[in-house]
Formats: C-alpha cells, sequence, structure tokens
C-alpha cells in the first residue's frame, strides 16, 4: 500500500472499528444487566402478590385461592410459573406450571432472595426464590419457599432487537466515519498533493519555485526545496559567468603573449609571467564556479570569527611589507548558515581589497541579523584607511573586469564575485565611507 491517503485511513478504520466493537460489548454487556435487574425486581414483584394470596389455616394447612392477582399463573404456556414448597416437597404450582417438573430452589435463609437461571421442560427461565417463615399461631411457625419464574425467551427477543439495532446503528456510524475521514484526510493531506503538483510543474518549465502558502509543518520542506532549486540555477549561472569571466580575464593575457610572440626580439620573462597569470586566473574561475550559494541543508554553521583569522593570517604574510594593522572584531558567536567557501570567497576578497588600498589599517566586523525563528543572516563589515571609492567608482567597481585604478594589480573581478555570492544568499554587497577614512563594504547575507 504506496498511498499515504489509504493507510491513514486503513489505520483509523481499524481503530474505529475496534473502539466501536469495544463499545458494543460493553453497551451489550450494560443492557443484559438492566434486563436481568429489571426481570429479576418483575419477579420479586410477583413473589409478593404470591405471598399476599397465600392461606393457612390453624393447622397449617396451606392453600392458595383460584383466582390470582395475575392472570398469567392461570394461563398454561404463558411464561409465568410459580412454586410453593416447605422444607421437604412442593406443596403448591400455578396452573401455568402443570406438567413441568418440581421447582429447584435452594434452602433459602429466612427473608433472602436468591435470583438465578434454571430449565425447566428444556426450557430456560429466570427466577426468584424467597425463603419465609409463616406464624401459624402464637409461638407455632412454619417455613416456606416461594418461587416465581420468567421464560427467557422475552428476554432474548428483547436482547436480539438490541443487538440488531446497536449493530446496526454502528454499520451505519462507521460508515459515515469513515466517509467523513476519507473527506478530512482529503483535505488535510491537500497540501502534499499541492506539492507533488508544483514539483511537477516545476520539472515542466511552467513555474520556478514552490509558493509560499504552505501550513507551517510543511514550511520547512518548501523553503529547503526551495533553496536547493535556487542553489542549482545558481551553480548553472555561475558556471556560464565562470566561463565570461575565464573569457574576459584571459583577454589580456593572451594579447600581451601574442604581441610578444609577433615582435623581433621574444621576451620570455614576459610570456612566463603571462602564462602565471592565465594560470592563475583558471585557478581563481574553478574555485569560484565550485562555490554553492545560498544552501544551507544539510550544512552546519561556519564560524566567522575562525574564517577571518585565517584570511587574516595569510594576508598578513602577502602584505609583509606593508605592516598592517588587523582590528578583527568579529565575535566567535557569531554564525554563517551557507557553505564555508562562499564565505571565505566573500571575506577574502573584501580583506584582500581592503590591504591594497589600506595605508596601515583594516578593520573587520560581523554580527548576525536574527531574521526568522531557525536561522539568522549575517551583516559583514570591512574598513580601511586608504583614500575610499568616490561616487562615481562604485558602479564601476562592481562591473566584472572593471578597475578603480588600472595600475593597481588585480582582474577586476573580485567585487562582482561577492555581489553574486550574497545575491544569491537574497543579500547585496554596499560601499560607503568609513569613519577610519577610506572606504567601507558591507556584505550582507539573508536568512531564508
Amino acid at each position: 500500500m504506496r498511498s499515504l491517503s489509504a493507510r491513514l485511513l486503513t489505520a483509523l478504520s481499524i481503530l474505529l472499528i475496534i473502539a466501536l466493537t469495544i463499545t458494543a460489548v460493553i453497551l451489550d454487556g450494560v443492557f443484559r444487566r438492566a434486563a436481568e435487574d429489571s426481570t429479576a425486581e418483575r419477579l420479586n414483584t410477583q413473589l409478593i402478590l404470591l405471598m399476599s394470596s397465600a392461606e393457612i389455616d390453624a393447622e397449617g394447612q396451606f392453600s392458595m385461592p383460584e383466582t390470582l392477582p395475575e392472570a398469567r399463573f392461570m394461563t398454561p404456556g404463558s411464561g409465568l410459573l410459580g412454586f410453593v414448597n416447605n422444607d421437604e416437597n412442593q406443596i403448591w404450582k400455578s396452573e401455568s406450571a402443570v406438567g413441568m417438573q418440581d421447582a429447584k430452589f435452594d434452602n433459602n435463609p429466612i427473608g433472602q432472595n436468591s435470583f438465578s437461571k434454571r430449565s425447566y421442560s428444556e426450557q430456560d427461565y429466570f427466577q426468584q426464590s424467597l425463603g419465609v417463615e409463616w406464624e401459624i399461631d402464637t409461638d407455632k411457625y412454619q417455613s416456606f419457599v416461594f418461587t416465581t419464574a420468567e421464560s427467557l425467551e422475552p428476554y432474548y427477543a428483547q436482547l436480539k432487537t438490541f443487538r440488531t439495532r446497536m449493530f446496526s446503528w454502528f454499520a451505519f456510524l462507521v460508515v459515515c466515519l469513515v466517509a467523513i475521514q476519507a473527506s478530512l484526510m482529503r483535505w488535510i493531506l491537500m497540501p502534499l498533493r499541492k506539492i507533488a503538483n508544483e514539483v511537477s510543474e516545476i520539472d515542466q518549465g511552467k513555474r520556478d519555485l514552490l509558493s509560499a502558502d504552505y501550513p507551517t509543518e510543511l514550511q520547512g520542506v518548501t523553503t529547503n526545496t526551495n533553496a536547493l532549486i535556487k542553489a542549482e540555477r545558481s551553480r548553472m549561472e555561475r558556471y556560464q559567468n565562470t566561463l565570461g569571466n575565464l573569457a574576459h580575464s584571459l583577454k589580456t593575457p593572451l594579447a600581451v603573449i601574442q604581441a610578444t610572440t609577433e615582435s623581433k626580439e621574444a621576451n620570455k620573462k614576459v610570456i612566463f609571467e603571462q602564462v602565471k597569470v592565465m594560470n592563475d586566473i583558471v585557478g581563481y574561475q574553478l574555485k569560484r564556479a565550485a562555490t554553492v550559494g545560498q544552501v544551507t541543508l544539510g550544512l552546519e554553521p561556519v564560524s566567522v570569527s575562525n574564517v577571518s583569522s585565517d584570511i587574516i593570517s595569510a594576508l598578513k604574510k602577502v602584505y609583509a611589507d606593508k605592516n598592517l594593522v588587523f582590528d578583527n572584531q568579529v565575535e566567535p558567536s557569531v554564525l554563517f548558515y551557507g557553505d564555508k567557501g562562499d564565505l571565505t570567497e566573500v571575506i577574502g576578497n573584501l580583506l584582500d581589497n581592503a590591504c591594497k588600498w589600506s595605508k596601515s589599517t583594516v578593520s573587520i566586523s560581523a554580527v548576525s541579523l536574527a531574521q526568522n525563528d531557525k536561522r539568522s543572516g549575517l551583516k559583514v563589515i570591512i574598513e580601511d584607511d586608504g583614500k575610499g571609492v568616490t561616487d562615481s567608482q562604485k558602479s564601476i567597481i562592481m562591473q566584472r573586469g572593471k578597475r578603480a585604478d588600472e595600475s593597481t594589480p588585480g582582474h577586476g573581478i573580485g567585487l562582482s564575485v561577492v555581489k553574486e555570492i550574497t545575491q544569491s544568499y537574497q543579500g547585496a554587497l554596499q560601499i560607503s565611507d568609513s569613519t577610519l577614512g577610506g572606504a567601507k563594504f558591507t556584505a550582507l547575507f539573508s536568512a531564508f
């Protein structure tokens, strides 16, 4: 059974049937007990009628009048029997008991009722017996046992009618409840069918992402699914951009090599330098293409402090001649929910850019941006005390292959890569003036 709806409906139907069966058994027991108690009270009333009709003379002779208060005692086959016994023998039985064997009774203590089931002439009866002590004369008593019995056929008929009606109603109730459960489950599982339909539409290219109007229990599934879809598309876009970046970045070194080889005196040193530049570009772009972007599913949070410390340690060696002071203000508690390679790429590019333009000091700080109940966003701020970035340069340096100063070493794609990564996390890269006197770069990563 592969259908989730069928499994739930089957399981709930089985539990419902079990619960109703237990309820039916309990109700049946309660009804039988109530019917038996009612019969016992009725037979006890008949006992009192018999005792009130009985006559005993001074000699102790027992007799009953020909006409009794209950007509069924005088009607053969009526199902109501009456007996009177003394200590040894039966001394009277009703006309309705003609042809039947003597009543079987226990030696009841005086004043005690006894209710039981008996069989007379292969028929079942409820029987009520009462032991009494009759005062015949002063200080002269005689013991009798009065017994009334009623056929179980009305009881069985009543029980059968009750059971038929009860199980008929229960069967109707089961059908109604199962139908209601089926309707409820269809309504409850509608979001799952909606997800399946939307995934099919995404596969067919009819929609881009799963919609957002899902119950809270499915928000995690839909959010992470959308993140995976975006990541896959971002990855494809990055590979396409990588080809463009490679073509753009390799154009200049190839032109230099071509010009050098066409000259009369080929400069091997220049060619070697350009080949090294090309090799660095290829390695960089391959690394960039491998970054993930916007995927948090299955990834542990990244410590921003550890990443920044590692990058600063490496940059101190690269820019040892400048004797830069790095002010790392990132707290160990600040976490990044994403791919570590993306965070490394962003901080590494921004810090490297700050080191190039800084005079003496580079500062980095980071704070968490709480935006939902599952994960937080991130703000990374990197500042330097260089000459800063003019308003006209801000839009230029964000473009691939563009640099604020063409004389400064680089490929002009670092900031564009940072911008692409932050945008893949639904964030942004902002440029402003720093209190240190130089530029201030703010990388924002939104929680999703």
